[in-house]
């Protein structure tokens, strides 16, 4: 089984973050921006052709949330694909954010099951909850990089993720205290300890996957 290091996961996204600084945060703003943005526009349109009754349209304003929900998460599969470009080729850009949409399926379906299994986790006792966090969690690499389908993913992340728990649950510590150094930063240092976070992520999937099949990269 493949392993991997703390502190060369944070190293290299470190180095990739201050190379390229501004794709890195213009990607961590976009994935949050842009469906806010798009949420207001799209009220502002509904609200003008409902003559500012939207409330009385349940169900556009329905279709409107979902939109902006694919719109989000196509973006959050979007910026795993970049981190992986970024990592892999040395460059990306912008565009690679909705680069994998056709995967947005399978990442909800595995997100929902995820999300299902750690709740149950935290339930019995919490630690099992942060176990499965840390086995399972890849998922969305290995659906993006690998093409695998919700279930598979869930499978693979476990197996790749298999002696290293406790370094994983390390480098989440780690993480978290990347987040709060940003937060004292004035808030601003949140965008690019954000972008360090998936880097080290997407980093230490490479690493624990690099004995098993070639990735299916676009």
């Amino acid at each position: 089984m493949a392993a991997f290091l703390v502190g060369d996961s944070l190293e290299t996204a470190w180095s990739t973050v201050a190379k390229n600084f501004w794709l890195c945060c213009g990607c961590v703003v976009g994935v949050f921006l842009v469906p806010g943005v798009s949420e207001a526009l799209l009220l502002s349109f509904v609200d003008s052709i409902t003559k500012g009754e939207a409330n009385s349209w349940p169900l556009l304003k329905l279709v409107m949330s979902l939109a902006v929900f694919l719109l989000q998460s196509g973006l959050q599969v979007g910026i795993l694909h970049t981190a992986l470009k970024l990592l892999d080729k040395g460059e990306a850009d912008l565009s690679d954010l909705l680069a994998c949409v056709d995967k947005v399926p399978s990442y909800l379906l595995s997100t929902l099951v995820f999300m299902i299994l750690v709740t149950v986790g935290f339930w019995l006792l919490l630690v099992p909850g942060i176990f499965l966090m840390m086995r399972l969690g890849f998922y969305p690499f290995l659906i993006v990089d690998k093409g695998m389908g919700p279930i598979e993913a869930l499978k693979y992340s476990y197996e790749i993720t298999k002696g290293s728990t406790w370094k994983l649950f390390g480098l989440l510590v780690m993480l978290v205290l990347i987040f709060i150094a940003g937060l004292l930063c004035l808030i601003v240092g949140l965008i690019p300890a954000a972008a360090m976070s998936v880097l080290a992520v997407a980093f230490t999937y490479r690493q624990l996957t690099t004995d098993k099949v070639e990735a299916v990269s676009r």
